[in-house]
């Protein structure tokens, strides 16, 4: 673990924060991979998205992307919240890297449930990502694990055997 990753966590416990402006993309990468998957990480993702800096918000989507735990990915989510990020792009990147998350089926059931419940967040007040998540959820295979499908609200055309007329 490297030295920015301590000083991250020590302010982090301490209750103050750290600047991330300033580190190099490097640095920032090495951050990210260190606290992947970590109680820190849902306070790294804030710190980067607060940023605003480009080079924080890829380590911070990247970070989104290489979460895998659970609980994690449930802390970012609960960001969206309190505060909804404002860069469009950001939010577009975000948006995207959820839907894939939730669409992966090696990942554990409530990891893509809080991924498709973050795009859900992100897509308030945003056509264009109101659009891909229903297509997101027109595509989901019924036959996806079940602890999963209980967290989706498919319509209800797709799960009957009724034909519209």
């Amino acid at each position: 673990m490297g030295n920015l990753a301590y000083q991250f966590i020590e302010a982090s416990r301490c209750g103050e924060s750290i600047r991330l402006e300033g580190h190099s993309a490097t640095e920032l990468a090495a951050l990210t991979a260190d606290l992947a998957d970590t109680p820190e990480s849902a306070e790294l993702f804030r710190a980067l998205s607060d940023s605003r800096s480009a080079v924080c918000l890829t380590e911070a989507v990247s970070l989104v992307n290489n979460a895998t735990d659970p609980g994690v990915v449930a802390e970012i989510v609960r960001f969206f919240t309190a505060a909804t990020p404002q860069d469009e792009d950001f939010i577009r990147r975000l948006h995207t890297t959820l839907l894939e998350k939730s669409g992966s089926s090696g990942l554990h059931h409530a990891t893509r449930s809080q991924s498709l419940l973050g795009a859900l967040y992100l897509s308030q007040k945003r056509p264009p990502l109101q659009r891909r998540l229903q297509a997101h959820l027109l595509d989901i295979d019924l036959k996806d694990d079940e602890e999963y499908l209980r967290h989706v609200d498919l319509p209800p055309c797709r799960y009957t055997k009724h034909k519209l007329a």
